[in-house]
């Protein structure tokens, strides 16, 4: 299997993540999907049986899974 590339934008809210990663796409010859950070650790996205009082460890198993994702895809 090819591997892939990892672009990683980090910053802080509203500071245009998502606006340059849907320019990265429109302007990359290769194709590559967007995963938010969101889609792992907000709710619905997460099962209430891993939302408990204890937030770093649902925050550590959502980003486990979101490692394997990212691998995934």
């Amino acid at each position: 299997m090819k591997k892939g590339n990892v672009i990683w934008l980090n910053g802080v809210s509203s500071a245009g993540k998502s606006t340059l990663a849907k320019a990265l796409q429109d302007r990359l010859l290769e194709p590559f999907y967007v995963l938010s950070n969101d889609m792992f650790t907000d709710k619905p996205c997460v099962p209430d049986k891993f939302v408990s009082v204890d937030a770093d460890a649902t925050y550590q198993t959502a980003l486990k899974g979101m490692y394997y994702a990212i691998k995934g895809f």
